[in-house]
């Protein structure tokens, strides 16, 4: 079975520092979505009995590009979610600030991200699949995790 340490962002990084690991991801994100025009436009050009599968190469593209994304988003949601709550009385208002800034910035991000993978997850079912575990997520898994970034944004100060 495998397991999933949700916020431990130390044992994701393995030996990167964590500022190198985010953003080696979000260089993957942008880099990799600079592909997907490319993959659109195969898909406008190819044969019609490649075209399902034109498509199908598309969707895991946008579903990659998501993944590393969100891996970025919420390393970077831990990282200042963990500074906030250690070190409050040691941080000034303005560094309070930015850090809930980041945090609102990441589940504003993640909302969005989580849309665009049910959109995909709907029209693929193979598109969360994990064999270990039979899913990795549903579409619904989705759904919850909107209605969660949602429930932060509203609820946290």
């Amino acid at each position: 079975m495998t397991g999933i340490p949700y916020d431990d962002v130390t044992q994701w990084r393995g030996p990167y520092p964590v500022e190198t690991f985010i953003s080696q991801f979000e260089k993957l994100s942008a880099g990799w979505q600079l592909g997907i025009p490319f993959l659109k436009a195969a898909v406008d050009v190819a044969p019609q009995e490649r075209h399902d599968d034109a498509r199908a190469e598309l969707r895991y593209a946008q579903a990659a590009a998501i993944h590393f994304q969100s891996v970025a988003n919420q390393a970077r949601f831990i990282v200042a979610h963990d500074t906030l709550t250690n070190m409050a009385q040691t941080l000034g208002a303005e560094e309070q600030k930015a850090l809930r800034s980041e945090i609102r910035r990441v589940l504003e991000s993640e909302i969005d991200l989580a849309r665009q993978l049910f959109a995909l997850a709907q029209v693929d079912s193979r598109i969360g699949f994990e064999a270990a575990n039979q899913y990795f997520y549903v579409p619904l898994d989705l759904v919850g995790k909107v209605i969660n970034c949602r429930w932060l944004l509203e609820h946290f100060d």
